[in-house]
């Protein structure tokens, strides 16, 4: 039934659970309606609802629709298409792991299809809810593009007129829809190809054939083929596949049986009822193998292909492979952390132990964790690595690592994203007597957003310094025997090591493999030859990267603007070796290095970084709403960076700042963060439009951030006031919003440092900003809000700065007049 030539593609990504389908009205067709009666499709819906409503049945379905008034046709439809029997045959599609299903029929058919059996639970949606990622593999997210009956009040869109309304309204899935179309592997089903909308969701694909596509290759599946049919196909890189859709499903089914569990897919060496995880929810287990990998010398992640299998020695970004293949160096600190895990573990463990890696940017702390991650695993320690960029689920995390009784070690890269919830997570073990030892790491320029986070684990810091004598010389040896020293081949090992002392790392990479001493020239360098859509396509990547998140293809497709099929030459060319695939199906893509991003964007002329920076920022905005906030989606956090005023915005795009937030208004003024950091770009200037825009924000979303950032604006406008009425009524109101915070951060089970030192910092400016005299008496209320702020801020930081801030409030205290 499939070519032999995609054969083999096909069912290896069924089995890996990447594919996801789009179906049509002919999907529905062999299946009855709550009166027995076979579904009305395509001519027959049209004759009915004439019929039924006195219409003339000449005209075309979508028109005869949208002439019957909303309510009624929705009555209509309830009628006929609730409470539906699939066919018997079409049960089966319930037995394969989607990536997704994206339907344009209005009826209840695939309720029917997910029984008590199904490897799935389907999360049903239409095109008016918010976009939902699931975390919990075992979670399929069923959108109904048209709208469906088991959600009347949503509407349906069947008449030209209405898909417009709704497309003019940015509906969140319309856009989804078309992005996943470009990146994952679908199988179209049940679609005659003259659908009206069908060629908004596929028209992306123009240009993009069937041999190019990463994962495995789109299928089209029609009973009868024709030429008209299969140049679309060719249009839109589908392969054809003549077949009954019930027999194409049974043949699938045989073909790639065995067909994994969820479970499988996230832990390939768990089945899900091993003795350990009896006890454990399933949905548990699958969110926890998903986001933990159990570190494995036989199974680690592989590279995706061999174009995405560049040296670990050329300066990319460290993957397993690269540990399994011996092309990293042994540094000082991972021996030192080795020794002091296998001594831990030699006695029991029953300590708990914490070990904060931190360095600067390309000291190779990345490449540290999965060194001592994989010796550890292969000494038989038990090992769980943190894998993915979203937020880390301490619940199901807990609920799985309670049943370990053996000592365990704990790593999580790039903490400062997930301090509060790995804090949580260690403690919540240790309490329970569990035996475990915790390794982070964390650029040195972001310690302050985490030390506080994981004070109350009592932490060693292990810093990674830059290269000495010995590690640069193993540095020169291993780099030799890959080949890679070029032209500074020609040199002695001891003379290459000497010039690397001292040197970071990656900057060590960069000087031998270039033969050039700064990294701006490789950048310039690889820049100049690009074209116009390749600068642009690296550019988008190299932001996000340098915001420290990959980004989805589909996502970089959709910002830039080219077409797909352009798009993958410029991977097979100009960004060959250039732009990295992250496993397990690399949907996600990445620069080489986070510091090689950095640099690409410090390259970017102005006008041309803010363009990229609205293009990226607007093609984030479908994928975040309140939902995957909390839930920490990587879209999420990218577009939180992104849109940062202090640590992002204000640096790169300065005085365009203001142009860049009002660029983006209409996709983020939902946003209550985007407020945030509007009000804080106006804060210096505008004091009291600030705080008109910071109370609109915390109208939005009553967030611990939002009330800091309030408080921050009411300090600032109390200090300005000081001594009069209104100054008195802002430093009160500063303090309640304050209190407001630490309130709901305890709430949320976090300990966020920034309200005290807002707090607190506020309080002390407001003092020492009244007009001068010799004396002045400290108002009680406030005298205990400070007071009340410090006794706890002392209890649970050690940050420095706000130590130094606590020193002035004791010395204003001693100060005012009691």
């Amino acid at each position: 039934m499939l070519p032999d030539s995609i054969k083999p593609s096909v069912i290896a990504a069924l089995r890996r659970g990447r594919y996801s389908l789009l179906l049509g009205a002919g999907f529905s067709a062999d299946s009855t309606n709550s009166t027995g009666e076979s579904l009305p499709v395509g001519d027959r819906l049209k004759n009915d609802i004439a019929k039924a409503f006195g219409l003339e049945d000449y005209y075309p379905l979508a028109m005869l629709a949208g002439a019957v008034p909303a309510e009624t046709l929705g009555k209509f439809f309830e009628q006929k298409f609730k409470g539906c029997v699939a066919s018997e045959r079409i049960r089966i599609v319930s037995q394969f792991v989607w990536k997704s299903i994206y339907s344009f029929n209005v009826d209840d058919v695939l309720v029917s299809v997910y029984g008590k059996e199904s490897k799935q639970v389907p999360k049903w949606l239409t095109f008016k809810h918010m976009f939902y990622s699931p975390r919990d593999p075992g979670e399929l997210t069923v959108v109904q593009l048209h709208g469906s009956v088991l959600h009347p009040e949503h509407g349906y869109i069947f008449s030209p007129q209405e898909y417009g309304n709704s497309s003019a309204l940015d509906s969140t899935w319309f856009k989804i829809a078309a992005d996943e179309l470009v990146a994952s592997p679908f199988i179209v089903v049940g679609f005659g190809m003259n659908e009206p909308d069908l060629e908004y969701y596929l028209a992306r694909r123009t240009g993009l054939g069937v041999e190019s596509q990463q994962i495995a290759p789109s299928l089209y599946i029609t009973n009868k083929m024709d030429a008209v049919k299969r140049r679309a196909c060719e249009r839109f890189g589908l392969e054809p596949i003549e077949a009954n859709a019930s027999d194409f499903f049974e043949w699938l089914h045989v073909n790639a049986s065995p067909l994994p569990e969820p479970i499988e897919l996230v832990a390939p060496s768990l089945k899900g009822n091993e003795p350990w995880l009896v006890r454990v929810a399933a949905s548990d287990v699958r969110m926890f193998f998903r986001q933990w990998l159990q570190v494995s010398p036989g199974s680690l992640p592989e590279a995706l292909s061999s174009a995405e299998s560049s040296h670990l020695l050329q300066g990319v970004e460290p993957r397993w492979h690269h540990f399994k293949d011996e092309q990293d160096i042994v540094r000082f600190s991972e021996r030192k952390i080795i020794r002091e895990v296998s001594q831990w573990v030699s006695t029991g463990g029953e300590t708990q132990h914490t070990v904060l890696v931190s360095g600067d940017p390309g000291e190779g702390k990345s490449t540290a964790l999965k060194r001592v991650a994989l010796e550890l695993a292969e000494s038989g320690v038990l090992v769980f690595f943190f894998n993915v960029s979203e937020r880390l689920l301490v619940d199901s995390a807990t609920a799985v690592l309670m049943q370990v009784e053996s000592p365990m070690v704990l790593m999580v890269d790039q903490v400062a994203e997930h301090g509060h919830q790995f804090s949580a997570l260690v403690e919540q073990l240790s309490a329970a007597g569990k035996k475990v030892f915790a390794i982070a790491a964390e650029r040195t320029q972001r310690l302050f957003r985490v030390t506080d986070s994981l004070v109350g684990l009592g932490y060693k810091d292990e810093h990674l310094r830059h290269l000495d004598k010995s590690e640069a010389l193993a540095l020169t040896v291993k780099l030799r025997q890959a080949g890679l020293l070029g032209r500074s081949s020609r040199k002695s090992d001891e003379v290459l090591a000497t010039g690397l002392v001292q040197k970071s790392l990656f900057v060590g990479l960069v000087v031998l493999n270039e033969d050039v001493p700064q990294l701006k020239n490789v950048v310039q360098s690889e820049m100049q030859d690009f074209d116009s859509d390749a600068r642009l396509v690296y550019a988008i990547f190299s932001l996000a990267h340098s915001c420290g998140y990959p980004l989805k293809m589909s996502l970089a497709q959709r910002a830039s603007g080219v077409d797909s099929g352009s798009l993958s030459r410029l991977l097979k060319t100009s960004l060959r070796g250039l732009l990295k695939g992250l496993p397990p199906a690399g949907e996600y893509r990445e620069t080489r290095h986070r510091i090689v991003a950095e640099a690409v964007v410090r390259e970017l002329a102005g006008d041309e970084l803010f363009g990229v920076y609205v293009r990226l920022a607007k093609t984030l905005a479908p994928y975040v709403n309140t939902k995957t906030l909390t839930d920490g989606t990587p879209e999420a956090r990218l577009s939180a960076r992104l849109l940062d005023f202090d640590d992002m915005v204000e640096p790169l795009l300065g005085k365009t700042a203001a142009a860049f937030y009002e660029e983006i208004k209409k996709d983020w003024a939902w946003n209550s963060r985007y407020w945030d950091q509007v009000a804080l770009m106006k804060l210096d200037r505008d004091p009291l439009t600030a705080l008109k825009h910071a109370e609109q924000s915390v109208a939005i979303e009553f967030h611990p951030v939002s009330l800091t950032n309030l408080s921050k604006i009411r300090f600032r406008l109390a200090k300005i006031q000081a001594g009069t009425t209104h100054g008195a009524r802002y430093l009160t109101e500063a303090i309640q919003s304050t209190r407001d915070a630490i309130r709901l951060s305890g709430k949320r089970q976090r300990r966020e440092i920034q309200p005290f030192d807002v707090g607190i910092r506020g309080i002390v400016a407001y003092y020492r900003a009244l007009p001068s005299k010799k004396s002045f008496e400290l108002d009680p209320k406030v005298r205990d809000a400070g007071n009340e702020f410090a006794d706890l801020a002392r209890r649970w930081f050690s940050d420095k700065d706000l130590r130094s801030i606590l020193s002035e409030w004791d010395q204003l205290k001693d100060e005012s007049i009691r």
